[in-house]
């Protein structure tokens, strides 16, 4: 064994190598790692689940992130770890997954032992779920294919749901408990990554989805704008309509699920509070779903807020104000959505005749809460809005198999696109830094479409489409090999996405992709063309009238 052992200690970093097992020193202690191998058949070294932060149970539940005890023994960063609490919905039937421990984080990179000089740029990348399911696991996001690049990639856990999300509205729990993971994860991150290789003064932190509104929130959070170099922000940004939601709805909800606990007595929000941490992980959830099936309630029941009180926030201002004010992090932004981004929410509708019929008969109420509008205005002002949607999009004529593309373009429009241009649009007018904006058009051979709704309709190009490029899928996709169409995709995506973390620009070489800018409102276009083709005003008309909506009520 011992002649077997090297060890190298360049700048105060310790390696040990065993075989193909590799041992690097971290703040809380050593971890053992293990050799991989990349889509490209090159080696890289994979540490998985990790602790970034302390078990949050017992006495931590629903509270901020504290870092996890050290440890004397050699720590086992080669097994996977638990996914965080959450709803796992199949067809009709609903069960709990997950585990209350769950802050755990991965690792994957080209090197180990280098030089100051030669430390390679991280990936921070946040995974999406809308608040409510997902993880970071290796299963989940292989890194195969982005790590046939020079590139550090972290993927990690954050609380969800109820855990990550309530709020009191108050110092008692003042909210944001999942992006606060976020920032603690980001936080070791910048502490620790030199061991494995990754600069720590040039994190680019990507999501997609809820991932990318979080990606976009830490350009603003005082807790993490300072340790960023680069956003990515996929089909998702701060100012999404299913993110940010009043304290006083999320406070509201709370109160409801405590008093289904019995957590309630005319008792103040401390002992509301320390009453939860008491409750089985069960019988909180089990409360739960009761909210999930409300009309009375949207989607996502517990949302991130603007908190109340800036001490220790995670953020206690809006991001258009501070966007205008200049109190963010003035960072190179890459943002943008897919083509039929809407077919997450209008998908489920279309496959079900009794939820079409209800749409069609009850337009006004429905819509509200698929639109994230059930919080902003009752439902008599709401009806103003609906008519000038239903008119603009479908004509009047009933939601079915003859307007599928138009009922979906109202979602894509409202949830995803109208967003992700208001975002490019503030950070053109307000950062001195470089702006992209894209649309995602690859229609590939596989799509989250055919596995969530069937053969029956083609959706297009939806929701996380682009993400079987990026990340190996083959876990829940056992079936699904990239043909040579979706490498040359993937190759072509990857290569734009590590040029951004690399040199803050995706084409650095012929300066394809132009910026977005107030008096140019350019953006690429990812179809499998490969034209480099940038065009002006991102279907521009159904931008428009979301600019102009409120005016309708006025």
């Amino acid at each position: 064994m011992v002649k077997s052992l090297e060890i190298f200690i360049l700048n105060s970093f310790i390696v040990a190598v065993f075989g193909n097992f590799f041992e690097v020193n971290t703040q809380e202690g050593m971890v053992t790692g293990k050799l991989d191998v990349a889509e490209s058949n090159r080696t890289f070294y994979s540490f998985t689940g990790i602790p970034y932060a302390a078990p949050p149970i017992g006495s931590l539940r629903f509270e901020s992130p504290v870092r996890a005890k050290s440890w004397d023994s050699v720590f086992d960063a080669t097994r996977s770890h638990p996914e965080c609490v959450q709803f796992l919905i199949l067809d009709d039937s609903i069960s709990v997954v997950g585990d209350e421990d769950c802050l755990y984080l991965n690792i994957y990179t080209p090197q180990l032992s280098v030089s100051q000089k030669n430390l390679l740029p991280v990936l921070f990348y946040i995974h999406g779920g809308a608040f409510v399911e997902g993880s970071g696991r290796k299963e989940l996001w292989g890194p195969k294919l982005l790590l046939t690049k020079d590139i550090v990639l972290v993927l990690f856990n954050y609380r969800l749901g109820a855990f990550g999300f309530l709020s009191t509205g108050d110092a008692a729990q003042p909210g944001n408990l999942g992006l606060k993971d976020q920032a603690f994860a980001l936080q070791w991150v910048k502490n620790n990554i030199g061991s494995f290789g990754g600069n720590p003064e040039k994190i680019t932190v990507m999501g997609q989805s809820a991932g990318g509104f979080s990606a976009h929130m830490h350009m603003f959070s005082p807790l993490t704008k300072n340790f960023i170099k680069g956003v990515i922000a996929q089909s998702g940004t701060a100012l999404n309509p299913w993110g940010l939601v009043p304290i006083p709805v999320v406070k509201s909800r709370t109160k409801i699920l405590a008093n289904g606990l019995g957590c309630v007595n005319n008792v103040d929000t401390a002992s509301m509070i320390n009453c939860l941490k008491t409750k089985p992980v069960m019988d909180i959830m089990d409360a739960i779903k009761p909210m999930m099936e409300s009309r009375n309630v949207d989607i996502i029941v517990f949302r991130p807020v603007v908190e109340s009180d800036c001490n220790k926030a995670f953020l206690c201002q809006h991001p258009i104000e501070l966007i205008k004010s200049g109190n963010m992090a003035d960072v190179p932004f890459l943002c943008g959505v897919t083509a039929q981004d809407g077919a997450l929410i209008s998908g489920p509708i279309l496959v079900k005749d009794t939820l079409v019929s209800s749409y069609n008969n009850h337009f006004d109420d429905f819509m509200k809460y698929s639109l994230f509008y059930a919080d902003l205005m009752p439902l008599e002002t709401f009806k103003k809005i609906s008519k000038a949607i239903r008119h603009f999009y479908l004509q009047d004529n009933l939601i079915g198999n003859s307007t599928i593309t138009e009922f979906t373009n109202i979602f894509t429009d409202a949830c995803f696109l109208h967003p992700a241009q208001e975002s490019v649009s503030l950070h053109a007018n307000y950062s001195k830094h470089s702006v992209y904006n894209y649309l995602y058009a690859y229609n590939g051979t596989e799509t989250f479409g055919q596995r969530y709704y069937g053969n029956e309709h083609d959706f297009g190009v939806i929701h996380g489409d682009e993400l079987f490029y990026l990340f190996d899928r083959s876990v829940l996709y056992p079936n699904y090999k990239l043909t040579r169409r979706d490498k040359k995709m993937s190759d072509f995506l990857i290569t734009l996405w590590t040029n951004f973390v690399y040199y803050g620009n995706p084409t650095p070489n012929d300066h394809s992709w132009k910026p977005f800018k107030c008096n140019e409102e350019n953006y690429y276009i990812i179809d499998g063309s490969y034209k480099n083709e940038v065009d002006e005003g991102l279907e521009k008309e159904r931008v428009d009238f979301w600019k102009n909506l409120w005016k309708t009520i006025s």
